[in-house]
């Protein structure tokens, strides 16, 4: 199952509530190292709780199909599990698992699988405590500086250094963290267990800081800074500042495998993101992570328009049973681990989950469309001292990619290593056990059913996928049936006006966006309240450029609405509460399953596409673009309270229009195109809404 970012990081008009105030500095390093025990030790008793939970209700599930073979005269499956609980501690192997009767081995299967997303997620937040605790380091040592406490300041620095080393540990996929009893709890499914062999040497730390308009701090001897070219204005906002570091290796290094990890810090408008470039065989090939995605660089876009290159996401698998990081949030560090080894395999981690892989194949015969079997050519205006434009085998890079301006994109604590463990094959994601066993809600991961091997998946396409457009002036008032098609507007634009609006709509102006983006418009639909319980659709030509921020569908669902995110990479779902505060286009959203015609996406630049997005009587979203199905999706009960607004929805005092009413009711919904840059194109025409939805044949997630 792929999870696809949508683009521009997105979704949603409006603010973050401020984060909690800081506690005030510790006096001294001693302090500081206390505060840090304290921390770690609060954050071990929180997961060890979580483990001894999950502990006890694997006993009582265990219990429960004991007793049940007992009654049965099952001799061999009560054996099992007793068996099972004297090795609940540890990973069983293959063959252990393979000799469990199927419900002890479906049982325990979502028990590794929630005891793997307990130590994940201690495992995050450990290192996110030693962010922090290297941030307070950082400070002390400055301040000790002044003082003249040169001892202290250095105590501090050594100190800071053993956090990242830490950092860099716990970052590499199937790190270990000692957690609960009696033995540590090791990473399962897509770990990365080390083969026989030589020992692999250490990271080289290439620099503590690499940022867009920055300098480059502290970098290693054998690093060669250097500057990237601005963007040419025909690809969006103008941007500019990008910087990079080369490390000449030596050429055997693409046969064995590299590492790269950095901690990443970006805001909203920093659309282009960072670039990994390994060794591989005598050539390279390079991988971009942007903040809603992560994809290969084609050698071909890299040959021909090298600050437009990229390539599909789906080249790369999600993680089975592991949650989606995409989109990333702004403002926040990650740590980031790229890891190609000496098969071809890569690993994306990011805090120490892996979360994207894939197969180049052997560096002898790379991917032919993503991997560079000579050395890579920077394009022209890339410069800097001593640096090479043809380079050579063995050679490694991170591009901080040009950013438009107030944009952050920050790296910190860069290291590379040459050398990464081979991979083993990811384990397959275990089967859901009977409900009558299921373990705690608070910590079990949602459970994908994969069809039976060569099953014929059945695609969940849309009744109408070109509607014919009818007057009307209102909805039916029945909550069934299908209801007649609305044509709202034959043209919606960013700093125009509506045209040929049908009676009763209501248009209103879009407030500022992201990077003083201006423009955006919209219309309001006065439904009656059962569209929200039929279904309904929105369907549109849309037309852009490189730079827009795409549109935004609000759709009745139940008594409220749910609002949907359109833009050149696909949809997602919009945080409700976000939408009705102060609006500056931030937030993350809900990415929906890829369809099967995902590879449409990224969707062209400057060329028309016909939009239908739907929700059915069921909740079940579909999007479809030129009578294709690109993704499919639905929200669990927790993302409903997230992602359902479950009373009308409340709009922002910055938005305005002729009689906009700022508290909506249910059945209402709305169309925004959202604001742009100067010179940006975002059009939509032919805009029709139905209150109604076919129900679609299966759900997705």
């Amino acid at each position: 199952m792929i999870h696809r970012g949508v683009a521009l990081l997105l979704v949603g008009f409006f603010s973050l509530q401020a984060p909690a105030a800081p506690l005030p500095a510790p006096p001294d390093l001693p302090a500081a190292i206390q505060r840090q025990a304290a921390a770690r030790e609060t954050l071990t008793a929180q997961a060890e709780d979580g483990l001894a939970a999950l502990r006890k209700w694997y006993e009582a599930s265990l219990d429960a199909v004991r007793a049940d073979a007992a009654n049965k005269a099952n001799l061999d499956a009560v054996l099992a599990t007793d068996a099972e609980r004297g090795r609940m501690d540890r990973n069983l192997t293959a063959e252990e698992l393979a000799a469990l009767p199927k419900l002890l081995r479906d049982l325990r299967g979502r028990y590794d699988q929630a005891r793997l997303q307990r130590v994940t997620q201690h495992k995050s937040a450990l290192i996110a405590s030693l962010r922090e605790y290297m941030v307070t380091l950082d400070g002390l040592e400055k301040s000790l500086t002044r003082k003249l406490d040169i001892e202290g300041a250095v105590a501090a620095r050594k100190e800071r250094a053993a956090a990242g080393d830490e950092i860099s540990v716990l970052a590499v996929p199937g790190a270990v963290v000692a957690l609960g009893r009696p033995a540590p709890v090791a990473a399962v499914g897509p770990a990365a267990p080390v083969l026989p062999g030589p020992s692999l040497p250490g990271p080289v730390k290439v620099a503590s800081e690499l940022k867009a308009y920055g300098t480059i701090q502290a970098p290693s001897p054998n690093a060669i800074p250097f500057e990237m070219p601005r963007t040419p204005p025909t690809i969006g906002p103008v941007a500019d500042g990008g910087r990079g570091v080369l490390l000449k290796n030596d050429p055997k290094t693409g046969w064995n495998g590299s590492t790269w990890s950095v901690t990443w810090t970006y805001n909203p408008i920093s659309f282009y993101g960072l670039t990994f470039i390994h060794p591989f065989g005598a050539g390279q090939l390079m991988v971009r992570l942007r903040s809603n995605r992560f994809e290969p660089v084609s050698r071909n876009g890299w040959e021909t328009q090298p600050l437009l290159a990229g390539g599909a996401p789906t080249f790369f698998k999600s993680t089975e049973g592991a949650p989606d990081p995409f989109p990333l949030q702004p403002n926040r560090k990650y740590v980031i681990v790229g890891q190609l080894d000496a098969n071809g395999h890569y690993t994306l981690s990011i805090d120490g989950q892996v979360v994207r892989t894939t197969e180049y194949g052997s560096p002898d015969h790379p991917h032919a469309g993503y991997a560079s079997p000579v050395p890579i050519t920077l394009p022209e205006g890339f410069k800097g001292e001593g640096l090479p434009m043809k380079w050579e085998a063995g050679y490694a890079g991170l591009f901080v990619w040009p950013t438009v301006a107030d944009a952050l994109n920050l790296c910190e604590d860069i290291t590379f290593q040459t050398g990464a463990p081979a991979q083993a094959a990811a384990a397959p994601a275990p089967a859901a056990p009977p409900s009558a066993v299921a373990p705690p809600s608070t910590v079990i991961p949602p459970v994908r059913v994969t069809p039976p091997a060569g099953a014929t998946p059945v695609a969940v396409v849309p009744g109408r996928a070109t509607p014919e457009p009818i007057r009307a002036t209102s909805l039916s008032a029945s909550s069934v049936g299908t209801a007649p098609v609305l044509a709202v507007a034959s043209e919606l634009k960013a700093f125009g006006t509506i045209q040929n609006p049908a009676k009763d709509a209501v248009p209103f102006e879009v407030p500022q966006g992201v990077a003083r983006s201006k423009g955006g418009r919209g219309v309001l639909i006065k439904n009656d309240p059962g569209v929200g319980r039929r279904g309904s659709t929105w369907s549109f030509e849309w037309s852009n450029s490189i730079g827009n921020t795409g549109v935004m569908l609000v759709h009745p669902f139940g008594g409220g609405q749910v609002i949907v995110h359109i833009g050149p990479s696909g949809a997602a779902a919009a945080p409700v509460r976000p939408f009705q505060s102060e609006p500056t286009l931030l937030g993350g959203g809900k990415t929906f399953k890829d369809g099967p015609a995902a590879d449409s996406l990224p969707l062209k630049y400057n060329h028309k596409y016909l939009i239908v997005s739907q929700f059915d009587p069921k909740g079940r979203y579909t999007l479809t673009i030129d009578g294709k199905v690109v993704q499919t999706g639905s929200f669990t009960k927790a993302e409903e309270s997230v992602y359902v607004s479950l009373n009308p929805l409340t709009l922002p005092a910055s938005f305005h229009g002729e009689n906009l009413p700022t508290k909506w009711k249910a059945g209402y919904a709305a169309f925004i195109v959202a604001p742009v840059y100067d010179a940006q194109t975002n059009v939509c025409e032919n805009i029709t809404f139905q209150g109604s939805a076919p129900q679609a044949d299966s759900p997705a997630r």
